[in-house]
């Protein structure tokens, strides 16, 4: 059991330190064809890298010293090759997600201020009923004798007191319903303002982790920097590890040599690893699902019974596993509420107003 567990952790490292290191001759590359062979010669790079320790050190004591120096050599050689690969590995991966973290910064920052914006602007609109309120009223006056009598309220034509107040009355309704149709219209861009600023997110920071870092060391560094060092430091942890668990392996379950100078005695072969392999699926994101399948729509309406057989398929195609109905509700409500949707209860059924699926 211990000859087992040495040399499973060590091939672990082994292959975990070559796919850290491949992954980046895969990114880094132009084409499919640049990319099999930057990747395949890293890995290949690795694994040698990983090994070589643990081969020096049987050659060596094999009576091959001049054989274990040059694999120590090539060995230290492919650890500086292997190294840098899993150091731009992590550092693309950085720069791809603090770009994004960047461009979600930004947008929440201009949704911001255009939701302040809005705000402000409707809480400057003079006080107004609903426009559903107000329409019918100025089609009343509208269809009145002392507004046909002065052909429409014009002024040259208003001779009486009694028509006076009419149009006097008609413009305010006019007014009203300008006042109330705006509100309206900004309404409804407020909502699409807090989707979009629900979509951002709410990242302060393009590199979190580099600028947790800097902080950590009162800022002697800058996050930039700090990344770097952690790319670093991560790439050379898990390649000392491998070689270290391989070394170790090495020593410690191969038998010396028999005193006679003859062969080792026999040794049986390692046990297969036996137990299922579980390949954990991210869970399907309510937020994420309903960035691609709804968007705001003034008079609509959407129920989580409707929603949710589209979350289900949304996941299969997005290959995620989907979480159960009542957690996709509980989910959705607070995702509305956050982005101050108005939710209604229909029995047990969960609506949302302005709201419409596009998926």
């Amino acid at each position: 059991m211990k000859r087992f567990w040495l040399w499973g952790t060590a091939y672990a490292l082994a292959l975990l330190s070559a796919a850290w290191a491949s992954r980046y001759g895969f990114k880094a590359a132009d084409t499919d064809l640049d990319a099999l062979i930057r990747g395949g010669a890293l890995a290949a790079v690795s694994i040698f890298a990983v090994h070589s320790l643990a081969w020096a050190h049987r050659t060596h004591h094999a009576g091959s010293r001049f054989a274990g120096w040059c694999i120590g050599i090539a060995g230290v050689l492919c650890f500086v090759v292997a190294l840098a690969g899993g150091v731009g590995n992590l550092a693309l991966t950085v720069d791809r997600t603090a770009g994004e973290r960047a461009g979600a910064i930004e947008a929440g920052q201009a949704a911001r201020k255009d939701e302040a914006r809005i705000e402000a602007e409707l809480a400057a609109l003079p006080s107004h009923r609903p426009a559903a309120t107000v329409r019918p009223l100025l089609e009343t006056a509208r269809a009145h004798e002392r507004y046909r009598s002065s052909s429409g309220c014009i002024p040259e034509r208003i001779t009486l007191p009694e028509t006076r107040e009419h149009c006097a009355t008609f413009r305010a309704l006019q007014a009203e319903l300008g006042a109330a149709e705006r509100a309206e219209e900004l309404a409804a861009a407020l909502r699409r303002v807090r989707i979009a600023r629900a979509k951002a997110g709410s990242a302060i920071e393009a590199d979190p982790h580099g600028a947790t870092l800097s902080r950590i060391l009162r800022g002697w560094i800058d996050a930039s920097t700090a990344s770097s060092w952690y790319a670093l430091g991560v790439s050379l942890a898990l390649e000392l590890a491998a070689m270290a668990a391989m070394l170790a392996a090495e020593i410690t379950t191969r038998p010396a040599p028999a005193a006679s100078g003859g062969p080792p005695p026999g040794r049986k072969a390692l046990p297969a690893p036996t137990g299922e392999i579980v390949d954990l699926v991210p869970v399907g994101r309510v937020d994420q699902f309903l960035a691609d399948a709804a968007e705001p729509q003034p008079g609509s309406e959407v129920r989580v019974g409707q929603l949710y057989p589209i979350y289900l398929a949304w996941c299969d195609d997005k290959g995620r596993a989907a979480i159960g109905l009542e957690e996709f509700r509980r989910e959705f409500e607070r995702i509305a509420a956050a982005v101050g949707i108005e939710t209604f209860r229909v029995g047990e059924d969960l609506g949302a107003s302005h709201v419409r699926v596009v998926a």
